[in-house]
C-alpha cells in the first residue's frame, strides 16, 4: 500500500511538472532547482512554489521550492495590513524603449548616461537620460548578461554567463561600451547575475544557481585574478538567491532566496539563515545598515508577491507588509520612508509598481505597466532624484521599456500628473548616435519621447547678466541648475544687485583651461579620487586638480614640458598645463569631443580655417556631426569665401564662458529644457 501511495505521488508530482511547463537546459550549465528542498519543520502539506524561470528567453530552468501552504492568517504580521492604500501617487513617463531586449539590470553613473545589460549577449546605453537607446553590444547566443555596474560614464562592468559552458563572465569596458575586454571567467560552472561597487576597490557579483558563490574583490576587480570566490551558504538546502542583492559603502552585504545571508565584509565572509518569507525571498535591498527589505513572488500555483521589512539591519523582520498581483523583482528606495517595490509576470503580462511613504508599513499602486520589471536606479538631481526603472515583455514582440521619474526632492515626490498605465513603442529609429563597437549587430538608437527627465522639476537659478531669450540662456541655465557651473556674487564693480541679489555669470569672459576641465570632467560624469600630482603646476591643494587628473588620465587632456621659460622642472620633470591661461575654441572641441567618447572618422572639410588633416579637424569634425556647435558664415572681415562658402570656425580664439557652455551643454545635454522656477 505504501508502495502505491508513493508511486501516486510520484506520478502527480511529475504531472504537475508537466502542467507547469517546466524544461531543462539542455546545454551545459549550473544546477538552479530549489525544488526538492522540502519543509524544515516536517509538517504541512507541501506545494510547488515557483519564482520565476530563467534565462528568459531559450531553454530554461525554474527557481522554485516545495514550501508548506502559506495560511491566509499569516499574511500579515504587521498592522498596516496587508493590502493598505496611500494617497501618494507620482507622474511617471515612458521614456524609451529597447526593441528586441529583454533587460535584466540597468546602471546610471549620471543623470543623462545610463546602461541596461540584457538577455542574447546585449548592452544598451543612452546619453539623454533614457529617451534615446543605441544598442552598443549584441553578441547573442550563448551569452546572457544579467549584470551592469557603471563606475562612471566610461567604466562600466558586465556580468552574467555563457549558456552553452555554463561559466559565470565578467567584461570592462573603459571607454564607455566601443569597446569591451574579453571574458573574466568568475566561475566554470555557474552563472553570475549581479554585480555591485561600494567604491572603487570594492565590488561584489552574486550568483542565483547552486552553490551559490559569491565573488568579491577588494582592488578593482580589474583582472579575473582579482576576484575572490567564496560559498555564500553550504547548506544542502539552501537552493538560489535573488537577482537583487545589497551592498553598502560600508561593505554590509545582504542577499536572500531560499535562504537569507548576510556579510559585514563585503562578501568574503557570510552568516546564512532560513528566508525571510515562509516560501521564499528574492529581491533585498538596504538603504542603510538599519533599514532594508525583502521581496518575493510566485508565478505558480499563484501570481502573487510579498515584501517584508526590518529596522534593525535584519535581526528582526516583519510580516508581508503587501501582497501584490504580481512577483516582486526589484525593491529601491530613497530614504528609509520613500521607495518602491516592482515586478511582474511576463506569462500573464502584468507588471508595475508600488509606492511608500512610510519604510513600507502600507503601500499604494504608483504605476501599471502591463511588463515585467526588473531593475531600478536613481541619481541626484538638482535637489531631488531621478528614477528610472526597466522591465520587459514578449507581446506583440521582445522588447523593453524605461519608466523615469523625477521625484523634485528626495522627500516630497509629486503627485499631479496621471500615471501612465499602457507603455506602447510607436516611435521611428533613427541613425543620429552610432558609435562603433567590437560586438557583432548594427548600433539601433531607438526615441520614445520628445521630452527627457531632466526636464521635469522648476530651477529658480538666474544669472543678471543671462537674460531669458539670450543667446546661451538655455544651456548656462542647465548646467548651472545640475550644480556644474556657477557665478560670481553681485555688487562688485560693475555689477550692481538687481531686487532679487542674482549673481553675475560673466558670458563675454574668456574661460581657463582649469575652469574647462571642470566644467567637462563635471558633465561627463567623472567622480574618481585623483591622489596624484600629474602637472608641476597643479598642486593637490588647486581648485582644478580632481577635475584635471579625472581627465588627464584618461587621456583627454596633457600639458606642456618643464623647461621652458618660467617653467622650471622640478624633481619629477613634470609637465605644466597652465590652468590659468586662457582656453582656445580648438582646445575645447578636444577635450569635448575626447570626453564625450565621440569617435567617428572624419570625411571632408567642413571649416575654411580647420584644415584636413590640421590639430583640431577630427575634434571639430565629431562635435559638428552630433550638432553640438557649428561655425562663423565667411565674408567677414579677414574670413574671405572659399570656392565652396564654407563657414569659420576660429580655433585659435579664446572661447568664451558663454560659448562654453554652449559647447558642452549641447554635448552632455543635447535635450536640457530645465523650466524657470517662479
Amino acid at each position: 500500500m505504501k508502495v502505491k501511495v508513493g508511486l501516486l505521488l510520484s506520478l502527480l508530482a511529475i504531472f504537475a511538472l508537466i502542467i507547469l511547463g517546466v524544461s531543462s537546459v539542455a546545454t551545459a550549465g549550473p544546477k538552479l532547482s530549489g525544488i526538492d528542498a522540502t519543509d524544515a519543520s516536517g509538517t504541512g502539506p507541501l506545494v510547488h512554489y515557483v519564482s520565476e524561470r530563467v534565462p528568459v528567453r531559450g531553454e530554461s530552468v525554474e527557481r522554485g521550492a516545495m514550501r508548506p501552504v502559506v495560511p491566509a492568517s499569516s499574511l500579515d504580521a504587521s498592522p498596516a495590513g496587508v493590502q493598505a492604500t496611500n494617497p501618494v501617487s507620482n507622474s511617471w513617463q515612458l521614456l524609451g524603449s529597447m526593441p528586441g531586449a529583454t533587460v535584466k539590470d540597468i546602471s546610471f553613473p549620471t543623470p543623462l548616461i545610463g546602461y541596461a545589460a540584457a538577455e542574447l549577449g546585449q548592452v544598451w546605453k543612452t546619453t539623454d537620460s533614457g529617451v534615446h537607446w543605441t544598442r552598443i553590444m549584441n553578441l547573442g547566443f550563448p551569452y546572457y548578461w544579467y549584470g551592469v555596474h557603471a563606475m562612471d560614464a566610461n567604466a562600466v562592468a558586465i556580468t552574467g554567463f555563457n549558456n552553452r559552458t555554463g561559466e559565470g563572465v565578467l567584461r570592462w569596458s573603459t571607454d564607455g561600451g566601443t569597446t569591451w575586454g574579453s571574458d573574466q571567467l568568475l566561475n566554470p560552472n555557474g552563472w553570475t547575475f549581479r554585480v555591485r561597487f561600494a567604491d572603487a576597490l570594492h565590488g561584489l557579483a552574486i550568483e542565483g544557481t547552486e552553490p551559490e558563490k559569491a565573488h568579491y574583490t577588494t582592488d578593482g576587480g580589474a583582472t579575473a585574478s582579482d576576484w575572490i570566490s567564496v560559498t555564500i551558504d553550504p547548506n544542502p538546502q539552501s537552493g538560489w538567491f535573488g537577482s537583487q542583492f545589497s551592498l553598502l559603502p560600508d561593505l554590509k552585504a545582504d542577499t536572500s532566496g531560499i535562504t537569507y545571508c548576510d556579510s559585514a565584509n563585503g562578501g568574503a565572509n557570510w552568516n546564512c539563515g532560513p528566508s525571510v518569507d515562509s516560501v521564499f525571498d528574492g529581491a533585498t535591498f538596504f538603504v542603510n545598515d538599519q533599514a532594508g527589505w525583502v521581496g518575493g513572488g510566485s508565478i505558480s500555483p499563484n501570481v502573487e508577491g510579498w515584501v517584508h521589512r526590518t529596522t534593525d539591519g535584519g535581526a528582526t523582520w516583519s510580516g508581508r507588509t503587501i501582497t501584490t498581483p504580481w512577483p516582486v523583482r526589484e525593491i529601491h528606495f530613497l530614504t528609509d520612508q520613500i521607495g518602491w517595490a516592482v515586478g511582474g509576470n511576463l506569462y500573464s503580462n502584468v507588471g508595475g509598481m508600488y509606492f511608500t511613504t512610510d519604510g513600507g508599513q502600507t503601500w499604494s499602486p504608483d504605476l501599471e505597466t502591463g511588463i515585467e520589471m526588473t531593475s531600478c536606479d536613481t541619481q541626484p538631481l538638482n535637489g531631488g532624484q531621478q528614477v528610472w526603472c526597466v522591465g520587459f515583455t514578449s507581446s506583440p514582440g521582445w522588447s523593453s521599456s524605461v519608466y523615469g521619474l523625477n521625484s523634485g526632492g528626495a522627500t516630497t515626490p509629486t503627485a499631479t500628473a496621471t500615471p501612465v498605465t499602457t507603455p506602447s513603442s510607436t516611435s521611428t529609429p533613427t541613425a543620429t548616435d552610432t558609435p562603433t563597437s567590437t560586438a557583432t549587430g548594427t548600433a539601433t538608437s531607438i526615441p520614445a519621447s520628445p521630452t527627457p527627465l531632466i526636464t521635469a522639476t522648476p530651477c529658480a537659478i538666474q544669472f543678471t547678466d543671462v537674460p531669458v531669450g539670450s543667446t546661451f540662456y538655455a544651456n548656462i541655465h542647465c548646467l548651472a541648475c545640475l550644480g556644474i557651473i556657477n557665478g560670481y556674487p553681485c555688487g562688485g564693480p560693475g555689477e550692481p544687485c538687481d531686487p532679487n541679489n542674482n549673481p553675475y555669470f560673466r558670458p563675454g569672459n574668456p574661460v581657463t583651461r582649469g575652469q574647462l576641465s571642470k566644467i567637462i570632467s563635471n558633465s561627463a560624469g567623472f567622480s574618481d579620487a585623483q591622489p596624484d600630482q600629474l602637472f608641476e603646476d597643479v598642486p593637490l591643494s588647486s581648485t582644478f586638480h580632481d577635475f584635471i587628473g579625472r581627465l588627464a588620465t584618461r587621456g583627454y587632456i596633457s600639458g606642456y614640458p618643464c623647461g621652458g621659460v618660467g617653467e622650471p622642472c622640478g624633481p619629477n620633470n613634470l609637465p605644466y598645463f597652465r590652468p590659468n591661461n586662457q582656453a582656445s575654441r580648438g582646445q575645447i572641441s578636444k577635450i569635448d569631443s575626447n570626453a564625450a567618447n565621440y569617435l567617428e572618422d572624419p570625411t571632408g572639410q567642413q571649416f575654411e580655417d580647420v584644415q584636413v588633416g590640421s590639430t583640431y579637424y577630427t575634434y571639430t569634425y565629431r562635435l559638428v556631426l552630433h550638432n553640438v556647435m557649428s561655425g562663423y558664415p565667411c565674408g567677414g572681415v579677414g574670413e574671405p569665401c572659399g570656392p565652396t562658402n564654407l563657414p569659420y570656425f576660429r580655433p585659435n580664439a579664446n572661447a568664451t564662458r558663454g560659448q562654453t557652455s554652449k559647447i558642452v551643454g549641447n554635448t552632455f545635454f543635447p535635450l536640457c529644457s530645465i523650466p524657470t522656477g517662479r
